[in-house]
This record gives C-alpha cells, sequence and structure tokens, in this order.
C-alpha cells in the first residue's frame, strides 16, 4: 500500500511539475486521463503484490492445522 501511495504521489508531482508556470494546463482533459493513468498503475502494484503473501498465508493456516491435528 505504502509503494503504491508513493507512486502515485510521485507521479502526481510530476503532472504538477509539468505544469510549473502555466497552471491552467491543469486543468485539460490531458491531465484528468494522466491522472487516471496514474491511479490504474498505483492500483495495479496493489493487486500485483497481493500474491505475494498467499503462499505464506496458507503454509502458515496448514502449519497450525496440522499442529491441531496432532493434539
Amino acid at each position: 500500500m505504502i509503494a503504491a501511495a508513493l507512486t502515485f504521489v510521485c507521479m502526481l508531482g510530476h503532472i504538477i511539475y509539468g505544469a510549473a508556470g502555466n497552471w491552467e494546463s491543469l486543468l485539460t482533459l490531458q491531465t484528468v486521463h494522466e491522472l487516471v493513468e496514474a491511479f490504474i498503475i498505483s492500483v495495479t502494484i496493489i493487486v500485483v503484490a497481493v500474491p505475494e503473501g498467499l503462499p505464506l498465508a496458507v503454509t502458515i493456516a496448514l502449519a497450525y492445522s496440522v499442529g491441531k491435528m496432532k493434539d
């Protein structure tokens, strides 16, 4: 979550930095498209990161269950 938020903030900073001095360019359809693209990339980072912890969670759950069955 932190990596996704940091990515979005950096991309937002890039958009704002690109419009420095010409603040009217922030109110264009192209800027909205870039903001949506930054949001999609951030969500993609979150979606890709979730399966990384899944095998660990399953292994811990199975080990806990085996320990319960031994008792």
